[in-house]
């Protein structure tokens, strides 16, 4: 067996095109938009699998989107309020 010199020895990084097989906490609020309790709650509460290498937490990408997949879908003027209850309207 033959040593690469540390010099020599190059990563070759994934092309932009692959998908990571897993997200840190960071870049999962990063890429759905979600801040890190909510990610932490999730998981908590099991409706988002994650695993531990060392002290950091990864989530699959499988999980990720099997999480995904479960959100309601839009609908146009859902979940806008017009005016909000219990507060007095700006004059």
């Amino acid at each position: 067996m033959t040593k690469i010199k540390a010099e020599t020895a190059k990563i070759i990084p994934p092309a932009a095109t692959t998908a990571p097989a897993f997200f840190t906490v960071a870049g999962f609020g990063a890429s759905f938009g979600v801040g890190r309790s909510f990610i932490y709650n999730l998981i908590a509460a099991k409706k988002l699998r994650a695993v531990k290498a060392g002290k950091l937490t990864l989530i699959p990408r499988d999980a990720a989107e099997k999480w995904a997949a479960t959100l309601p879908a839009w609908k146009p003027g859902a979940g806008i309020m017009q005016g909000r209850p219990g507060r007095a309207k700006a004059a």
